[in-house]
C-alpha cells in the first residue's frame, strides 16, 4: 500500500526551504490531514493567502509558531560550508 499525505519532518523541511507551501504542507508541519489542513485554513486557524484559486501559506509565521528558526536563518549546509572556510 502506498505512503498517503506528508509526514511532519518533510512537512518542516519543506517550510524551511519555501517562503509559502500548500495548505496541506502547512497542516501537516501541526499533524493535520490534508482535509482538516483545508478545514483549519478556511477557519482562520492556519495563516494563508488566496490568489483566485490558488491557497498559499507563508512559512515564517508557521515555524515561529512551532518555536523553529525562521527560512532566514542559516542553513545547516551553509553552516558547515562557512566552518569548512568556503563561500556561501
Amino acid at each position: 500500500m502506498a505512503k498517503k499525505g506528508i509526514s511532519t519532518a518533510e512537512a518542516i523541511c519543506l517550510l524551511r526551504e519555501n517562503p509559502t507551501v500548500p495548505p496541506q504542507v502547512a497542516g501537516a508541519a501541526y499533524g493535520l490531514a490534508k482535509n482538516a489542513s483545508y478545514e483549519a485554513v478556511h477557519r482562520g486557524e492556519i495563516e494563508s493567502r488566496r490568489f483566485g484559486r490558488k491557497i498559499v501559506c507563508p512559512s515564517a509565521p508557521i515555524l515561529k509558531d512551532l518555536g523553529i528558526d525562521t527560512p532566514d536563518a542559516q542553513s545547516p549546509k551553509r553552516r558547515i560550508d562557512e566552518r569548512n572556510g568556503k563561500a556561501a
